[in-house]
Parts: structure tokens; sequence; C-alpha cells
């Protein structure tokens, strides 16, 4: 078989045995849907990743048919792959910060919660990079085997093993992704219990009731009028009683 150029990693590539990558891809290439809590996925990024691939596989492959080697090693070769797993992890974490904002909002909407209070609950900046870290390093199996030395691979080889190290890395972004919406749950479910407190809407409740026995009875003569009610209180008797 002719070897002509270079793929993954700078591993040769044999035209003629250029694979379908579906196989190659396992978990990250399945049609159903891949709940990480509750109703909500990635699935729709997960499945963007697999297209990214397809299409660049395609073409690779018509650069290969033409003789175009280092169209197709720019194509489908490192570089390629890390730059569908940097969008994808960057595309990861918005929807995650998304997603939990959502049910932090959601939650404090149910209690009753003042939007202001709801805000301090909000991942932060500093939560922000915090989590765009953590995918970020699930993408170290992937990159691990990028920056192997060259090894006399074949193309079906270097894709393979390319597309078994995407994978692990998508499964590691998935469960980091499902450890941060449960690490949140008890700030949800603690937005979801709020009370408004009532010690001051006693308070003030019960100075208004002291105050409207108070003004009854003076008006009514049980106590001496302060200075300050005299003329509402002759006002007050002028009034067409029945």
């Amino acid at each position: 078989m002719q070897r002509c150029g270079n793929g993954v990693g700078g591993h040769p590539i044999v035209a003629e045995t250029l694979p379908e990558l579906g196989p190659y891809l396992g978990r990250l290439a399945e049609p159903e849907h891949r709940r990480l809590s509750d109703a909500w996925s990635l699935d729709e990024l997960r499945l963007s990743v697999v297209s990214a691939l397809f299409e660049r596989a395609t073409t690779a492959r018509g650069f290969l048919e033409s003789g175009n080697l280092v169209a197709a090693r720019s194509t489908l070769g490192a570089e390629a792959w890390l730059e569908v797993w940097n969008h994808a992890v960057q595309s990861a974490t918005v929807l995650t910060l998304s997603e939990l904002r959502r049910r932090l909002v959601r939650a404090g909407a149910e209690s009753g919660m003042p939007h202001r209070l709801v805000g301090h609950e909000l991942p932060s900046p500093e939560d922000e990079r915090i989590l765009a870290a953590k995918l970020s390093s699930a993408g170290i199996p992937l990159e691990d085997f990028l920056a192997e030395p060259d090894a006399d691979r074949s193309w079906p080889d270097a894709l393979r093993l390319s597309a078994n190290a995407l994978e692990t890395s998508w499964l590691g972004l998935e469960s980091i992704v499902r450890h941060e919406l449960a690490r949140y749950v008890p700030t949800i479910e603690r937005l979801r219990a709020w009370k408004r407190p009532t010690a001051l809407l006693w308070v003030i409740t019960l100075l208004m009731a002291a105050s409207a026995i108070y003004l009854g009875l003076v008006l009514g003569g049980y106590l001496p009028t302060p200075g300050i009610l005299a003329g509402f209180k002759a006002w007050w008797w002028t009034l067409p009683w029945p």
C-alpha cells in the first residue's frame, strides 16, 4: 500500500485507506439522547463536533484523491483535531454556565427571592474561568496523543487512536459538566426554599395596630388628646357621622 505524506501527529497517510470516522468515534457519535442532568444535555454540541470532523474528513479525502497531501494533512491533522476540541470546550463552557444561571434564576423566581439576592448566587467571572479550565483539562488524553513523537502508524491507526482519544476527552468533559451541575444543586434548593423575612413585617404591623388603637382611644375621649392631634380630633367630630 502506498504511503503518501503525514497525517495526525505527523503519522503517515495511506491515501487508499482513508476510513470513515464514525465507527472510530464510539459513544461520541451515538445518535440517542445523552442526558447529563434532568432533561438537559450537550447533545447538539456533541453532534456538531462529530459533524465538523466528518466535514474535515470528506475534504481531506478529496485532497488525497487529487494528490494534494499537504492540504489533506492540514485538513485532518493534529491542529484540526485540537481546533475542533477547543471550540467544543468553549461552547460547553458557555452552555453549562447558561444552564446554571437558568436554574438559579428559576429557583429564585419560584420562591420570590429578589433579583438582587439571586444575582449574588450566580457564577462569578472567577467561577467561569475555573469551569473553563476544568473542561479544558478533559482534553489531556487527546492532547497527549497528538503530542506523541512521530511513529510508523498507518492512516487508519492514526485516525482510530485520535478518535479514541477524542472520545475519552469528551466523556471526561461530560463527567465534569455533570459534577458541576450537581455541585450547584444545594444552592438551587436553598434559593427555591427561600422565604421573605417576616420580622420587620410583624414589627410594622404591630406598630400600625398600636397606633390605630391609640388614635381610637384618643378620638373616643378615653385618653388625653395630645396637642398635635387636637385639630384632627376637632375636625373628626365635625364629620356627619350617623
